[in-house]
């Protein structure tokens, strides 16, 4: 079983990837607009 369970465990990351990146960079837009949004113009 420990063939399969690494293999599941490696495709899964591999799957989990682009979503995590994509949510790591909507964070850092959300972060960048509230910062703008307080500067004084």
């Amino acid at each position: 079983m420990g063939i399969f369970d690494n293999y599941s465990v490696k495709r899964q990351i591999i799957n989990s990837g682009p979503v995590i990146a994509s949510q790591l960079l909507l964070v850092d837009e959300v972060i960048r607009a509230g910062r703008n949004m307080r500067k004084p113009n």
